[in-house]
């Protein structure tokens, strides 16, 4: 199993103390990178999913290697985007019907974060609908930019996640994505 130590390592950069959201990076990628550095415009396509309605954002859902930090990489951009500049990303490691392992390993990562960037106020939220548990913790810039930590514990009695896979996700966001992302609740593809 990838330790958590790798991976609050590889979310930060060369910063000790991170200033900008740009300053972290997963898999090597930072918010406002061109996708098109790291994958082709057929593959970044071939791996599209849309959604939400309105059709402001993308994400690409990527499978990694074993030699990734992440079992999964989703990254968000807007439609517009020839570049497919990066909006949101994040690493996801599965813990298929481990989910307290996911729990502890979350609250580790947060505690790893906030003892060494001094991130101290977090927003924790845990709730349950149709597609299962869901807990997350959130520390937010003063500039409106993001990084979270989440366990998804899906229901799999539910027929359209019958192949999901618990999952933990370290996640950076810019404060555009995080904006549209608060306000979109009625815009979500079901």
């Amino acid at each position: 199993m990838k330790t958590l130590l790798t991976l609050f390592v590889l979310l930060c950069s060369s910063s000790v103390v991170a200033e900008d959201i740009s300053d972290f990076e997963i898999e090597g990628i930072s918010i406002g990178d061109s996708l098109l550095d790291y994958y082709t415009k057929d593959k970044i396509l071939n791996n599209q999913q849309n959604w939400y309605d309105g059709d402001y954002y993308f994400a690409s859902v990527f499978n990694l290697n074993k030699s990734s930090v992440y079992d999964k990489l989703v990254v968000h951009y807007e439609t517009n985007d020839s570049k497919f500049r990066v909006s949101e990303i994040e690493g996801i490691l599965v813990y298929d019907q481990k989910i307290n392992q996911c729990n502890d390993d979350k609250d580790n990562i947060v505690k790893e974060l906030s003892n060494s960037l001094l991130f101290d106020k977090w927003e924790h939220g845990d709730y349950t609908d149709v597609d299962g548990r869901f807990t997350s913790s959130f520390y937010v810039f003063e500039t409106g930019d993001a990084i979270g930590v989440q366990c998804y514990d899906w229901d799999n009695t539910v027929e359209k996640l019958k192949n999901s896979e618990d999952d933990l996700r370290v996640i950076i966001s810019s404060k555009e994505f995080e904006y549209w992302l608060k306000n979109i609740d009625d815009n979500l593809v079901n």
